[in-house]
C-alpha cells in the first residue's frame, strides 16, 4: 500500500519528467518555431499599417525580431518587450495576433495614431505586467477581457476616446499598482471591484464625464496619486481623506465634490501637489495648511472660500504655484506671502481683497507670473516691484491703484505682457517703459495716466498688442511708434492726443487694428496708410480730422471695417474704396464729404453696415447699391441726395434697418421695396417723395418701424398695411394721404404709435382700431375725418396719448373711454361732437391732460371727474355744459390749467380751488357762475391769470389779492362786485391788465394801485368810483389802456396821465371831470383812441390834441369845449369822431373824417360849418382870409419854381459832369472800384459827399446809431433839416472785394427796388476814402431793440406787430415775384427789419442778398444770421428762395413771442420728428405770446393765430415743404 501511494504521489512528477527527456530531441525545432510566428505575427501587423508607419519599420524585415525597432527579448530569443511610443504609427491593433505574443511582459503604444477599439484577444497576455495604450485615437468600450492580465502592474490608457466605464472586474488585477485612464471618454460610476486593488498607489481617472459616488475605500487606501478631477462625481470631501498619509499628489478639481477643507489637512504631511479647484468648497483655508512644507503646487481656485488668506501660507517655502483666484477672500494679502522665494506663478484675481500691495512681494526673485488683478486693492503699485527680474506677465487690472506707475518698472527686462488697466493710476507713462524690449502686450487703458505717450515706447520691437485707451493722455502720437513692426493691434482711444497722425505708422505691416477715435487728432489721413495691407479694422471716429479720405485706402483689401465719422473729412468718397472686397462695416457719417456716393460701392458684396448720413453728399444713390446682398443697416440720412430711390434696392433681401429720411429724394417709393422681408426698420421721411405708398410694402412681415411722414405722398394708405402684424410705429403725417384709413390697420396688434396727421384723410376712423391693444399713441388730428369715435377704442387698455382735434367727428364721446385707464392725453378739441362727457371718464386715474374746447358738447360735467387726482389741464370751453362745475377738480393737487369759459355754468366756484396751490391758469368768464367771491380763492403762489368776467358773482375784493405774486391778469369785470378796491391790491407787483370794469364797486381809486408798475392795462370803467384820479398814476409808465369810464370821478384830470408815454387807449367818459383837457395830452403821441365824452370839460381846444398823429378814435362829446377846430387840420389819422354837444364853432377841418362825418357826430355846437347833412354851409371866402390864402398860393408857386429850377440847374451840371468823363450812371452802381465815383437821385433833396462828411463829423462815433452787417449805420442831418441814414462800408484790410461785393450787391439790390416796405435809397458814394450809401431815416430802428427794451415792447402792441409782419411778408413777395430775376435777402432778421415812427416796416442790409438766376447753380458760401439761417445752410450752400421763407418765419415766432424762438424752434421740430403734433389752439398760443402785451382781442386772434400757424409752416425742416411767399400773403390775406 506504501508504495502505491508513493506511486501515486510521484506519478504527476514521472510523467514531467518522461516528457521532458522524450521532447529533449525536438526543443530547438520548437524555440525556433514559435519564435518565427511571434515574427510572423509582428509583420502582419506591419503590413495592416500605413506606409508611413510601415517605413518607421523598416528594420521589422527578418526573421529575428530581437533587434527590431522597439523590440525586446528574453534569454530564449522570445518577445518580452515592445517599445514603439510617439513614432507615429496610424492604424489599428485588430490584425495583432496577441495569441502570439504571450511572453511580452511589456507592451507600450502611447503617442501614436492608432484609432478603433481594443481587440478582446489582448486578454491572452497573460504575463504582462505594463500596458500603455495611451495618447492614441482608441474609442470603444475598454474590453473586460483586460481584466484577465493577472499579472498587470501599471495600465495607462489616457488621452483616448473610449465609452461606457471601466470594466466592472477591474478588481481582478490584483497586482495592479497603476490605474492612469485620465481623459478618456468614460462615463458611469467607477466599479465597486476597485476596492480589490490591495496594491494600487496611483489611481487617476480625472478628465472623464465619470459621475455617481466615490466608492469609500477608495479614501483609505495606501495612494501616493489620486486624482478625480474634472469628472462629474457627487458627495463631499470626506473627511476621511486627511488618513491618506503617503499622498504626496491630490487632484480633485471640478470633480462635482464639494464641502470644506478639513482642519486635519496638516496630517497630509508629504502632499507635494493639491488641487482643489472648482469643487464648491465654502469656508475659510485652515490655517494648518502652513504644515504642508513639502507643497510645491497649491491650486484652490474658482471656490466659494472666504475670510483672509492665512499668513501661514508663508510657510510653504517649496511653493511654486499659488492659484486662489476665483473665491471670496477679503481683507489684505498678507505680508507672509514673500516668504515664498521659490513661488513661480501667483494667482490671486477675482476675490475681494483689498489694502495694498505688500512690499514683500519684492522678495518673490523667481517669479514668472504674478495676476492680483480684479480685486479692491488700492494704493500705489510698490517699487519694490523692481525686483522680480524673472517676470514674464504681471496682472493688475480691475482693482483701485493709484499713483504713477513706478519708473523701476523699467528693471523688468523679461516681462512680456503687463495688465494694469482699469485702475485709478496717474501721472505720466515712464520713459523706463521702453527698456522692456521683450514686451509683446501692454494694457494701461482705462487710467488716469496723463502726460505725452512716451518716444522710448519705439523700443518695444516686439510689442503685438497696446492699449492705452480711456486714459488723460495728451500731446502728439510719437512718430517712434512706427518702429513696431510687430505691432498687431493699436488702441489710443479716448485720450487727448493731438496733431496729426504721424506717417510713420504706415511702417506697422502687420497691424490688424487701429483705434484713435475720440481724441484731437487733426490734419489729414497720412496717404500712406494704404501701405498697413494686413489692416481689418480701423477706428479714426470723432476727431478733427480734415482732408479727403486717401484714396489709397482702397489698398487696405482685408480691412472689415472703417469707422471715420464724426470728423470734418471732406471731399469725395474714393471711388478705390471698391477694391475693399471684405468690408463689413462703413461708418463715414457726420463729416463734410460731398459729391455723389461712388458707384464702386456695389462691388462691397460682403458690406453689412452703412452709415453715410449727415454730410453734403449729393447725386442719386447709386444703382450699384443693388449688390450690397449682404446689408443689412443703410443710413445716409440728412444729405442732399436727390432723385429716385433705385429700384435695385429690392434686391437686398438682408436688409433690416434703412434711413434716407431728410434729403431730397423724389420719386415715387419702388415697388421692390416690398422684396426687402427682413426689412425691419424704415424712415424716409422729410424728402420730397410723391405718388403712392406701393402696395407691396405689405410684404414686408418683420417691419417694426416705418417713417414715411413729410414728404409728398398721396393716394389711398394701402389696405396691405395690415399685414405688418410686428409694426410698433407708423409715422405717415403731413402727406396728402386721402381716402379712408383701412379696416385692416386693426391686423397691427403689436402697434405702439400711429402718427397720420396732416393729411387730407376722409371717412370714418375705422372700428377695427380696436384690436390695436397695445398701441400708446394715436394721433390723428388735422384730417377730414368724420363719423363718431368708434366704441371699440375702449379696448385700447394701454393708450396713453390720443389726439384727434381739428377732424369733422360728429356724434358722443363713447362710454367706452373709461376703459382707458393708461390715457395721458386727451384731445378731441375742434370737432362736433356732442352730448355729454361720459361718466366713464372717472376712471382715468392717470389722465393729466383733458383738451375738449370748440366741441357742440352739453349737459353736466360727470361727478366722476372728480376721481381724476393727476389732472393738470383741463380745457373745455367753447361748448354747451350746464350745470355746477365739479367740485373736487384739483383734489389731486395738480391741476394747473383749468379754462371752462364761454359755456352755461352756474353755481358757485368749486371748493377745490380755493386752495389749489399748483394752479397757473384759471378762466371761467361767460358763464352764469354766481356766489360771494369775497373768499373763493385763497392765496395762490402759481397763479398767473384768472379771468371770471361776465357771471354772476358778487361779494367783495378780497385784500388777499395783493399776497398773489405771480399774478399778472386779474379780470372780474361783468359781475356784481361791491364794495371798494382794496389798497392791498398793490402788493401784486407783478400784475399786468386789472379788469374789474361793470360790476358796483365805489370809493377811491387807491393810491396803492399805482404802485402796479408793470399794469398795461386797467380797465375800472361802469363803476360807481368816486374822488380823483391820484396823481401817483404817473408811475405806471407800462400803462396801454386806461378805462375808468362810467364812474363818478370828479376834479381835473391830472396833468400827470400826460407822462404815460405808452397809452393808446384812454377812455375818461361818463364821469364829472372839470376844467380843460391838460395841454400834457400832446405828448401821448401813441394814442389810438380817446374817449372823454360827458364830462364837465370847458375851456378851448387851442393844439392840445394835434399833435397826436395817430389818434383814430376821438369823442368829446356832450361837454363844454368851445373855439375853432384848427387844431385838427393835421390829424390825418383820425377814423372816428364826436364833438357833439359842445360849443365849438368856425368851420369843419378839410380832413377825411369830418368829409364822411354825419350830423350825429358834430350837432348841437354853437356855430360850426361845413358840408355835412344838417349842418350850415361855411361863408365865401373873403378878407383876410382871402389875402391870407392869395399869399399862401403866391408863395406855394414861387417854391416849385425856384426849386424846378434849382433842381435843373444840378441835373445840368450832373449830366455835364458825367458826359465829360464819359461815365453813365448805370456803370457807376455796378462798377465802384472807381476811386472817386458819386451817385445821385433826387427822390429827397440834394445830397452832396461834402454834406455828409461834414453832417457826421467825419463819421464820428456820437454821430453812430448801430453796426450792420457789412458797415456802420449813422445819423446826420443835412443842411436844409432832413435827417438821413448813412451806411458807411467797413474799412477792413485785404477784404476790400468781399466788402466791395458786398457794397455792390446792396446798391444793385436798392436801386431796382421801389416798394414801401423797403428802405429807400437816396445815393450813394463809392469814395478812395470812404464809400456809404445814404438811406432814408427810420426812427423807431430796428424790431430787435424794440423788442429788447420792456417800454418799447409794450408800446409794440398786437396791431402793430401784425401788421410789422404782413409788411415783411409783402416785401419778401415783392422781391422774390416782382423782381426780375428775383432778390433773395438771405439775411431776414429782426436786425434788419426797420420801423418808422407809425411802425411801418421796411426790410434793410441788402449787402448780402444775392439776385437768383434760373440758369445758375445759385451755389454760394454762408451769408446770413445764426439763428436765422436756413438748416439745409449748414450742409449745403444751394441759395433759394426758402431760405428767406425759413428766416420769415423765425422772424415772425419772434415778434410774436417777444424774443427769439430758439427754445420754440428746437421743441416743435422735436415733435414733428417723433410724429407728436405741435397743437397750436387758442389756449395754448396765448400761452405762448409775449406776456408782457395783453392778450389779443377778438377782432386780432384771428389774424395772430393765422401768423402763428403760417410761422410754424415757415420752420418746417425741408426747404421744399415750406409754403412760398405767395402762400403766406394768401394766408395772412393782406
Amino acid at each position: 500500500m506504501m508504495f502505491i501511494f508513493l506511486s501515486l504521489k510521484f506519478q504527476p512528477f514521472w510523467l514531467i519528467l518522461l516528457m521532458f527527456f522524450s521532447a529533449f530531441p525536438h526543443s530547438h525545432a520548437f524555440n525556433s518555431s514559435g519564435i518565427a510566428s511571434e515574427a510572423n505575427a509582428l509583420l502582419n501587423w506591419k503590413a495592416s499599417l500605413d506606409k508611413q508607419s510601415q517605413a518607421s519599420l523598416s528594420s521589422w524585415t527578418a526573421n529575428t525580431s530581437c533587434n527590431w525597432l522597439g523590440i525586446s527579448c528574453d534569454h530564449s530569443n522570445h518577445v518580452s518587450q515592445i517599445n514603439l511610443q510617439n513614432i507615429g504609427l496610424r492604424g489599428t491593433l485588430e490584425n495583432l495576433n496577441f495569441s502570439m505574443l504571450t511572453n511580452i511582459h511589456t507592451l507600450n503604444l502611447s503617442n501614436n495614431f492608432l484609432n478603433e477599439s481594443i481587440p478582446p484577444q489582448i486578454g491572452v497576455l497573460s504575463n504582462l505586467v505594463v500596458l500603455d495604450l495611451s495618447a492614441n485615437k482608441l474609442s470603444g468600450i475598454i474590453p473586460s477581457e483586460i481584466t484577465q492580465l493577472i499579472s498587470l502592474q501599471k495600465l495607462n490608457m489616457s488621452y483616448n476616446t473610449f465609452s461606457e466605464s471601466l470594466p466592472q472586474e477591474i478588481g481582478r488585477l490584483t497586482e495592479l499598482r497603476m490605474l492612469h485612464v485620465p481623459w478618456c471618454n468614460l462615463t458611469g460610476a467607477i466599479p465597486i471591484s476597485i476596492e480589490k486593488l490591495n496594491y494600487l498607489i496611483h489611481l487617476d481617472v480625472a478628465g472623464n464625464n465619470l459621475s455617481g459616488s466615490i466608492p469609500q475605500r477608495i479614501w483609505h487606501m495606501d495612494l501616493k496619486h489620486l486624482s478625480f478631477g474634472t469628472n462629474k462625481f457627487h458627495g463631499s470631501i470626506p473627511k476621511a481623506i486627511v488618513n491618506m498619509r503617503n499622498l504626496e499628489f491630490l487632484y480633485l478639481g471640478d470633480s462635482g465634490l464639494s464641502g470644506t477643507m478639513p482642519q486635519e489637512i496638516y496630517m497630509m504631511g508629504k502632499l507635494i501637489y493639491l488641487n482643489l479647484s472648482s469643487c464648491n468648497l465654502s469656508g475659510h483655508i485652515p490655517h494648518e495648511i502652513g504644515l504642508l512644507r513639502k507643497l510645491g503646487e497649491l491650486d484652490l481656485s474658482q471656490n466659494f472660500l472666504s475670510g483672509k488668506i492665512p499668513s501661514t501660507i508663508g510657510n510653504l517655502s517649496n511653493l511654486s504655484f499659488l492659484s486662489l483666484y476665483d473665491n471670496q477672500f477679503s481683507s489684505f494679502i498678507p505680508d507672509e506671502i514673500g516668504n515664498l522665494v521659490n513661488l513661480e506663478s501667483i494667482f490671486l484675481y477675482q476675490n475681494k481683497l483689498s489694502g495694498l500691495i505688500p512690499a514683500s512681494i519684492g522678495n518673490l526673485v523667481n517669479l514668472e507670473s504674478i495676476y492680483l488683478n480684479q480685486n479692491n486693492l488700492f494704493g500705489p503699485i510698490p517699487t519694490s516691484i523692481s525686483n522680480l527680474i524673472n517676470l514674464k506677465s504681471i496682472g493688475l487690472y480691475q482693482n483701485n491703484l493709484s499713483g504713477p506707475i513706478p519708473t523701476s518698472i523699467g528693471n523688468l527686462v523679461n516681462l512680456e505682457s503687463i495688465y494694469l488697466n482699469q485702475n485709478n493710476l496717474s501721472g505720466p507713462i515712464p520713459t523706463s517703459i521702453g527698456n522692456l524690449v521683450n514686451l509683446e502686450s501692454i494694457f494701461l487703458y482705462q487710467n488716469n495716466l496723463s502726460g505725452p505717450i512716451p518716444t522710448l515706447i519705439g523700443n518695444l520691437v516686439n510689442l503685438k498688442s497696446i492699449s492705452l485707451y480711456q486714459n488723460k493722455l495728451s500731446g502728439l502720437i510719437p512718430a517712434s511708434i512706427g518702429n513696431l513692426v510687430n505691432l498687431e493691434s493699436i488702441y489710443l482711444n479716448q485720450n487727448n492726443l493731438f496733431g496729426p497722425i504721424p506717417t510713420s505708422i504706415s511702417n506697422l505691416i502687420n497691424l490688424k487694428s487701429i483705434a484713435l477715435y475720440q481724441n484731437n487728432l487733426s490734419g489729414p489721413i497720412p496717404t500712406s496708410i494704404g501701405n498697413l495691407v494686413n489692416l481689418e479694422s480701423i477706428y479714426l471716429n470723432q476727431n478733427n480730422l480734415s482732408g479727403p479720405i486717401p484714396t489709397s485706402i482702397g489698398n487696405l483689401v482685408n480691412l472689415e471695417s472703417i469707422f471715420l465719422y464724426q470728423n470734418n473729412l471732406s471731399g469725395p468718397i474714393p471711388t478705390s474704396i471698391g477694391n475693399l472686397v471684405n468690408l463689413e462695416s462703413i461708418y463715414l457719417n457726420q463729416n463734410n464729404l460731398s459729391g455723389p456716393i461712388p458707384t464702386s460701392i456695389g462691388n462691397l458684396v460682403n458690406l453689412e453696415s452703412i452709415f453715410l448720413y449727415q454730410n453734403n453728399l449729393s447725386g442719386p444713390i447709386p444703382t450699384s447699391i443693388g449688390n450690397l446682398v449682404n446689408l443689412k443697416s443703410i443710413s445716409l440720412y440728412r444729405n442732399n441726395l436727390s432723385g429716385q430711390i433705385p429700384t435695385s434696392i429690392g434686391n437686398l433681401v438682408n436688409l433690416e434697418t434703412i434711413v434716407l429720411n431728410q434729403n431730397n429724394l423724389s420719386g415715387p417709393i419702388p415697388t421692390s421695396i416690398g422684396n426687402l422681408i427682413n426689412l425691419e426698420y424704415i424712415f424716409l421721411y422729410q424728402n420730397n417723395l410723391f405718388g403712392p405708398i406701393p402696395p407691396s410694402i405689405g410684404n414686408l412681415v418683420n417691419l417694426e418701424s416705418i417713417y414715411l411722414n413729410q414728404n409728398n405722398l398721396s393716394g389711398p394708405i394701402p389696405t396691405s398695411i395690415g399685414n405688418l402684424i410686428n409694426l410698433e410705429s407708423i409715422f405717415l403725417f403731413q402727406n396728402n394721404l386721402s381716402g379712408p384709413i383701412p379696416t385692416s390697420i386693426g391686423n397691427l396688434v403689436n402697434l405702439k404709435s400711429i402718427s397720420l396727421y396732416r393729411n387730407n384723410l376722409s371717412g370714418q376712423i375705422p372700428t377695427s382700431i380696436g384690436n390695436l391693444v397695445n398701441l400708446e399713441t394715436i394721433v390723428l388730428n388735422q384730417n377730414n375725418l368724420s363719423g363718431p369715435i368708434p366704441t371699440s377704442i375702449g379696448n385700447l387698455i394701454n393708450l396713453e396719448y390720443i389726439f384727434l382735434y381739428q377732424n369733422n367727428l360728429f356724434g358722443p364721446i363713447p362710454h367706452s373711454i373709461g376703459n382707458l385707464v393708461n390715457l395721458k392725453t386727451i384731445s378731441l378739441s375742434q370737432n362736433n361732437l356732442s352730448g355729454s362727457i361720459p361718466s366713464t371718464i372717472g376712471n382715468l386715474s392717470k389722465l393729466h391732460d383733458l383738451s375738449l374746447f370748440d366741441n357742440n358738447l352739453s349737459g353736466k360735467i360727470p361727478i366722476e371727474m372728480n376721481r381724476i387726482i393727476a389732472l393738470e389741464n383741463l380745457q373745455i370751453f367753447d361748448n354747451n355744459f350746464v350745470g355746477h362745475l365739479p367740485h373736487n377738480i384739483c383734489v389731486g393737487g395738480k391741476l394747473a390749467k383749468f379754462t371752462a369759459s364761454n359755456n352755461h355754468f352756474t353755481g358757485h366756484i368749486p371748493e377745490s380751488l380755493k386752495n389749489c396751490s399748483s394752479l397757473i391758469r384759471v378762466r371761467l368768464e361767460e358763464n352764469q357762475l354766481t356766489g360771494n367771491i369775497t373768499d373763493a380763492f385763497g392765496v395762490l403762489p402759481n397763479l398767473d391769470y384768472i379771468e371770471l368776467s361776465e357771471n354772476n358773482f358778487y361779494g367783495h375784493l378780497s385784500p388777499n389779492w395783493g399776497n398773489f405774486r405771480s399774478l399778472t391778469s386779474l379780470k372780474i369785470s361783468n359781475n356784481n362786485l361791491s364794495g371798494v378796491i382794496p389798497p392791498e391790491l398793490g402788493g401784486a407787483t407783478k400784475l399786468q391788465a386789472l379788469h374789474l370794469s361793470s360790476n358796483h364797486l365805489t370809493g377811491n381809486i387807491p393810491r396803492n394801485l399805482c404802485n402796479l408798475v408793470l399794469l398795461y392795462d386797467l380797465s375800472l370803467n361802469n363803476n360807481n368810483l368816486s374822488g380823483n384820479i391820484p396823481i401817483e398814476i404817473v408811475s405806471m409808465k407800462n400803462l396801454q389802456i386806461l378805462s375808468l369810464g362810467s364812474n363818478n370821478l370828479s376834479g381835473s384830470i391830472p396833468i400827470q396821465l400826460g407822462n404815460l408815454f405808452n397809452l393808446w387807449n384812454m377812455n375818461l367818459s361818463l364821469n364829472k371831470f372839470e376844467g380843460n383837457i391838460p395841454l400834457e395830452f400832446g405828448k401821448l403821441i401813441s394814442l389810438t383812441t380817446l374817449d372823454l365824452s360827458e364830462n364837465l370839460l370847458r375851456g378851448r381846444l387851442k393844439h392840445v390834441l394835434g399833435g397826436l398823429q395817430k389818434l383814430e378814435t376821438l369823442n368829446l362829446s356832450h361837454n363844454s369845449l368851445s373855439g375853432d377846430l384848427s387844431s385838427f387840420d393835421e390829424m390825418m389819422s383820425l377814423t372816428s369822431i364826436d364833438i357833439s354837444y359842445n360849443d365849438f364853432e368856425g368851420p369843419l377841418p378839410n380832413i377825411p373824417v369830418f368829409r364822411n362825418a354825419t350830423i350825429d357826430a358834430v350837432r348841437n355846437n354853437k356855430g360850426l360849418c361845413g358840408n355835412v347833412s344838417g349842418l350850415k354851409p361855411c361863408p365865401t371866402l373873403s378878407g383876410k382870409s382871402h389875402n391870407h390864402m392869395t399869399k399862401k398860393g403866391i408863395t406855394m408857386v414861387l417854391t416849385l419854381t425856384l426849386g424846378t429850377l434849382m433842381l435843373a440847374l444840378f441835373a445840368f451840371g450832373v449830366l455835364y459832369y458825367l458826359c465829360k468823363n464819359s461815365v453813365k450812371l448805370e456803370d457807376q452802381a455796378t462798377n465802384l472800384q472807381t476811386s472817386n465815383t458819386f451817385a445821385i437821385w433826387s427822390f429827397d433833396g440834394k445830397m452832396v459827399f461834402e454834406n455828409i462828411v461834414e453832417a457826421t463829423e467825419n463819421f464820428d462815433d456820437k454821430h453812430l446809431i448801430g453796426v450792420g452787417g457789412q458797415g456802420q449805420v449813422y445819423k446826420a442831418m443835412l443842411p436844409l433839416g432832413q435827417v438821413v441814414a448813412v451806411k458807411k462800408l467797413h474799412s477792413v484790410p485785404n477784404e476790400e472785394n468781399l466788402n466791395v461785393k458786398a457794397f455792390t450787391s446792396e446798391i444793385q439790390a436798392l436801386t431796382e427796388i421801389r416798394h414801401r416796405n423797403i428802405v429807400k435809397l437816396y445815393g450813394f458814394c463809392s469814395h478812395s476814402q470812404w464809400s456809404f450809401m445814404v438811406c432814408e431815416f427810420l426812427e423807431k430802428g430796428n424790431v430787435h431793440n424794440i423788442l429788447k427794451n420792456d417800454e418799447e415792447a409794450i408800446a409794440f402792441d398786437w396791431n402793430k406787430r401784425v401788421n410789422v409782419i404782413k409788411d415783411v411778408a409783402n416785401a419778401l413777395l415783392y422781391m422774390h415775384y416782382d423782381c426780375s430775376p428775383p432778390i433773395i435777402h438771405r439775411d431776414i432778421s429782426s436786425k434788419n427789419v426797420l420801423l418808422d415812427l407809425e411802425y411801418v416796416a421796411h426790410v434793410s442790409d441788402f449787402g448780402t442778398a444775392k439776385f437768383l438766376n434760373p440758369d445758375s447753380s445759385n451755389w454760394t458760401s454762408f451769408v446770413g444770421t445764426f439763428g436765422y439761417a436756413a438748416p439745409e445752410l449748414a450742409y449745403t450752400m444751394e441759395v433759394n428762395e426758402k431760405c428767406d421763407v425759413y428766416s420769415f418765419g423765425v422772424l415772425a415766432w419772434e415778434i410774436l413771442l417777444g424774443k427769439h424762438p430758439a427754445d420754440f424752434i428746437s421743441s416743435s421740430l422735436s415733435s414733428l420728428s417723433t410724429g407728436v403734433a405741435l397743437t397750436l389752439d387758442h389756449l395754448t398760443l396765448m400761452e405762448k405770446l409775449d406776456q408782457r402785451l395783453p392778450p389779443p382781442t377778438k377782432c386780432s386772434v384771428k389774424e395772430v393765430t393765422s401768423i402763428a400757424k403760417i410761422a410754424l409752416a415757415c420752420l418746417t425742416e425741408s426747404p421744399r415743404s415750406r409754403p412760398n411767399m405767395k402762400e403766406v400773403v394768401n394766408e395772412l390775406v393782406v
